[in-house]
């Protein structure tokens, strides 16, 4: 295992290489570190042959958190050269939301490095709801900063299904207090990534999909709100080489509710795509 830091558009990234073989770059979704995809599938992409990169994004973790607003430019840019910086390519990446438009970004604009885009709750338009939302939420920042405690409303809305949050308070009382205290933001990392994310979901992006040549696999939640199985079904068709799986009963944030069913199709997949 090696670990250490890289510069990178004057951003410094924590990073974390393990395992040995076709290098596989695990891109985490808002607020997440990268250490965290310990418990959402590293493991098993090590034991089936894979070598395994996993960093902090710009703004969590052990990674500098730089003036905001982001972009998903921005951090596809990082990426990009954290894989240049550690001599590696091509790659092939699994990207968790934010991540996946980070990948998606990386598949469009520099085909010769990513071999194979896995793409978990991030393909697909929003729906008009939640771009509507998200025009809430960037004029309200155009007056000013937002507090942090402005975005729990947000990890609720996308971590739980409408059920429970209509009628299992200890549920939702419980997620926000992990919420709370599991997530490790630097500098103005909060305020940075959630711009990113607003960017992102309120524009038309239909044209970057047809863009993607790699083999793809576009992995939906049913009861996703921000990336809904008929969108993400859309966003398949576009690609030229895309397979699509609908995980049932699940919200956007729940991938750790997902994970026995979807790192298997991954792992299956990477290998498939090894061996096209």
């Amino acid at each position: 295992m090696a670990v250490g830091n890289v510069t990178v558009n004057g951003v410094r990234l924590a990073y974390e290489v393990s395992g040995e073989g076709d290098p596989v770059v695990l891109i985490a979704g808002t607020g997440m570190s990268g250490n965290e995809w310990e418990v959402l599938g590293a493991g098993a992409l090590r034991a089936a042959g894979f070598q395994v990169i996993v960093f902090d994004n710009r703004g969590v973790g052990a990674s500098d958190g730089p003036p905001g607003p982001y972009s998903v430019a921005d951090m596809a840019a990082d990426t990009l050269g954290l894989v240049e910086a550690l001599g590696l390519g091509p790659v092939a990446i699994v990207g968790n939301s934010l991540g996946g438009y980070i990948g998606q970004t990386l598949a469009a604009a520099h085909p010769e490095l990513v071999s194979a885009l896995v793409l978990w709750v991030a393909a697909g338009r929003t729906p008009a709801f939640f771009r509507r939302l998200m025009e809430v939420e960037a004029e309200l920042r155009s007056r000013g900063p937002l507090p942090d405690s402005w975005y729990l409303w947000q990890y609720l809305l996308i971590s739980l299904p409408f059920p429970v949050l209509q009628h299992d308070d200890v549920v939702v009382e419980g997620v926000a207090e992990l919420l709370a205290a599991g997530i490790t933001w630097s500098g103005d990392g909060c305020a940075g990534q959630f711009a990113a994310d607003v960017e992102w979901d309120v524009l038309d992006r239909d044209d970057l999909e047809s863009q993607i040549r790699c083999p793809a696999l576009v992995v939906a939640h049913e009861l996703d709100i921000i990336h809904p199985p008929a969108a993400a079904r859309a966003a398949a068709a576009a690609m030229e080489r895309a397979t699509y799986i609908e995980i049932p009963g699940l919200a956007h944030g729940q991938a750790l509710d997902a994970v026995a069913v979807v790192i298997p199709q991954i792992v299956a997949f990477l290998r498939d795509a090894q061996a096209t």
